[in-house]
């Protein structure tokens, strides 16, 4: 189902620039409604209940998928070209939310895991002047401007936790509440000190693309997918094979594989 209700709210700014909304169909809101879903923690503005159809669900877990710049008009543009998209429409509720200003991929990160505005948190560009350093840095790569390894503000002091000025996040209130968030991070930001304190409190599960460099005739690179799992022991590889969640994964998925490899190998702890 398509929500377009929200449209009506959109006010223009000319040269065609829309003012953001930031009371209800907020892209501000979304960690909000992710901790009242979750928890029932009634703590701020959310996303109206029509966004979920009409009223909102009681889920035990949630999943997140963060596009960057994959806006209303995309959505409308390309979701009959596409299945997922496709589906979305047509088994859930595609509803337009208003960006935040400014709508940067910083500012919009920042506030979707520390659940607070850019006029709170303070980081809207990922190069920025951070006042307790006195000089602009790349806040990503935490590195000042230029050609430097990865994370070399800390070489010069810098305490990572300047970065923004909120220092409690969306993952951390949720665990006080006994859930447990898990991040999927591109290996190259996964562990920066960015990332560290953006998302405090979180599980990271780093992630990575088909190495380019490693196509020796030798290298196995027929495949899109791998998901590499380390068991305890035997014993529990063996209970994964048979596992509830396991067999229905397989079964609600397969139909989409072209073809799946499993390789396994025993290592001895030290």
């Amino acid at each position: 189902m398509i929500n377009a209700q929200p449209l009506s709210r959109f006010e223009p700014l000319g040269g065609g620039l829309l003012r953001p909304i930031y009371a209800d169909y907020s892209f501000g809101n979304i960690a909000n409604t992710i901790e009242y879903l979750l928890t029932g923690a009634d703590e701020g503005a959310r996303l109206p209940a029509d966004c979920f159809g009409g009223s909102y669900p009681r889920p035990q877990k949630l999943v997140l998928f963060f596009v960057d710049s994959f806006g209303w008009q995309f959505w409308c543009q390309y979701r009959h070209r596409f299945r997922t998209l496709n589906q979305v429409c047509e088994h859930g509720t595609l509803t337009p939310i208003s960006a935040l200003f400014p709508s940067t991929t910083a500012a919009s990160v920042s506030t979707l895991n520390l659940g607070v505005l850019p006029a709170q948190h303070a980081l809207y560009e990922w190069n920025i002047y951070i006042p307790a350093y006195g000089e602009v840095i790349q806040s990503l790569a935490f590195t000042p401007l230029g050609r430097h390894p990865p994370d070399a503000c800390l070489a010069l002091g810098y305490d990572p936790g300047k970065l923004v000025e909120v220092h409690e996040t969306l993952h951390q209130r949720l665990a006080r509440a006994g859930v447990r968030s898990i991040q999927f991070a591109h290996r190259s930001y996964a562990g920066s000190a960015y990332n560290r304190v953006a998302i405090a409190g979180a599980q990271i599960v780093r992630h990575g693309t088909l190495a380019e460099a490693l196509d020796r005739e030798v290298n196995d690179r027929d495949f899109d997918v791998a998901l590499h799992i380390v068991f305890q022991d035997q014993a529990a590889h063996d209970h994964y094979q048979d596992a509830m969640l396991h067999q229905r994964f397989i079964e609600e998925n397969k139909n989409s594989w072209k073809k799946v490899r499993v390789f396994d190998s025993i290592v001895e702890q030290e």
